[in-house]
């Protein structure tokens, strides 16, 4: 069974990773194609677009990437809130964009589709792709205390408590 888990997970990164690569390509053709700057708004969400696709790319396949994006995205830690940023990008490209035309409407579908699979995964298959288990370092949001007890401002009783230093 955990070798059936493991084959989907891997299906699901590749469709991802194209997914991410033809919204990659559709967001350089859409800022290759500005007039003259006439069209600003329709270029920053090509930006956006390529960043984000970037962005999933390093999710996906980095470790090290996933590691340093969690610190700043912690919702992609689970694939359910990886499944909803796959949408909303995909979504970002559901009409036609510049150069890319029709092709920007199907990589938009094919990320809607990843996120879509994704938040099935989170319900049915019950794993999270984090860092530690792609081999990256583990997750320590940045102005925790890490693997400190004493730190947490949840401790068992507040003579335990040592509010975090001061920048």
């Amino acid at each position: 069974m955990e070798q059936v888990v493991q084959n989907r997970v891997l299906l699901l990164r590749l469709w991802t990773g194209v997914a991410a690569v033809c919204e990659l390509i559709t967001g350089i053709l859409g800022l290759a194609d500005l007039p003259d700057g006439s069209k600003y708004l329709v270029g920053l969400i090509c930006a956006y677009i390529a960043v984000f696709s970037v962005a999933v790319l390093l999710t996906e396949f980095s470790p090290l990437g996933l590691s340093k994006l969690i610190n700043v995205f912690p919702f992609l830690e689970e694939y359910f809130g990886r499944g909803v940023f796959y949408i909303i990008i995909g979504s970002f490209t559901l009409q036609p964009v510049g150069k890319a035309g029709s092709f920007a409407i199907v990589s938009g579908v094919f990320m809607m589709v990843a996120g879509f699979f994704s938040i099935v995964a989170h319900y049915f298959w019950g794993e999270n792709p984090t860092a530690e288990r792609m081999g990256g370092g583990p997750y320590r949001p940045s102005g925790r205390g890490g693997d400190d007890e004493l730190s947490n401002p949840l401790a068992a009783s507040s003579e335990d408590y040592r509010p975090p230093s001061q920048f």
